[in-house]
């Protein structure tokens, strides 16, 4: 192992599911707990922003979500990772076993895919990284897909996480940008905050350097970490900083600045400038 992560950053291994395999095994899973098959709470567009949800509704413990996870473990030979255009293929082939017992109507049918496509995804997204950075966490261990020591080689080194679909997809001006996670070196060097007075995420270098901006915070479960994102493709959860917190300071702000059709409205300290959203 450790000859793999010394020279250079090794090729990442792709799923080897086809959309035909998963798109079956889904459908095994949808026949037994119908079109909500996965009912992760996290539907965040992009997999870098998903966060893990060990509580509540849609939490990684129900047993439907362990069951996509580990179906989706199954089928693609030990590895999580599925682009985007091949869970679309896999849902649509759901689709077309079960739309005769369904009768989903035309806009139903795409929320169904959109919707389960993000959960899915977001869902082997956190169970991966479970396996590669907390392999004997309990959420991990619950989901007994192995040791992640039984993962390929090329696999388990690469700190690449993002398929190349996935790293287009949080590019900025056109030029891709890789996406660091906590527990990087990277975004050790950085404290992660959330500021009031712009109502952005912020990072700011240890013990220097003023707070740096980042981009609007997305939806996510009420109990779960806000994922702070920065447009060099940085990515990392606020620690103690939760959605439901976020939503409060929405309304409070909205409440006591904000005029008529403003969400929220405030006054910048250093440039007096007028923000308003």
């Amino acid at each position: 192992m450790s000859s793999v992560l010394g020279a250079h950053t090794p090729r990442r291994l792709r799923s080897t599911a086809s959309p035909e395999a998963l798109g079956a095994s889904y459908s095994a899973l949808a026949a037994r707990h119908g079109p909500g098959f996965c009912s992760y709470a996290d539907e965040s567009e992009h997999v870098a922003a998903a966060t893990l949800v060990k509580t509540g509704r849609g939490s990684i413990f129900e047993q439907a979500n362990q069951d996509c996870v580990r179906e989706t473990w199954k089928v693609g030979g030990g590895n999580l990772v599925v682009s985007k255009a091949t869970m679309t293929t896999a849902l649509g082939i759901v689709l077309n076993d079960h739309q005769p017992r369904w009768g989903l109507s035309e806009a139903e049918k795409s929320d169904f895919v959109t919707t389960l496509r993000r959960r899915l995804r977001n869902l082997c997204r956190v169970a991966r990284q479970g396996l590669l950075r907390t392999p004997q966490a309990p959420w991990v261990k619950a989901l007994k897909l192995g040791a992640v020591d039984s993962l390929p080689e090329r696999e388990a080194g690469s700190h690449a996480d993002a398929t190349d679909e996935e790293a287009s997809a949080e590019a900025v001006g056109g030029e891709s940008k890789p996406v660091v996670e906590p527990g990087s070196s990277s975004a050790a060097d950085y404290t992660f905050a959330f500021s009031r007075e712009l109502m952005l995420p912020t990072r700011s270098l240890r013990g220097v350097g003023k707070p740096e901006p980042g981009l609007p915070p997305g939806n996510g479960p009420a109990n779960a970490e806000v994922r702070a994102l920065f447009q060099d493709g940085m990515s990392a959860v606020i620690p103690g900083f939760t959605h439901a917190k976020l939503k409060l300071l929405c309304r409070e702000g909205a409440a006591k600045h904000a005029a008529p059709g403003s969400f929220f409205e405030t006054e910048h300290h250093e440039s007096r400038h007028k923000l308003s959203v």
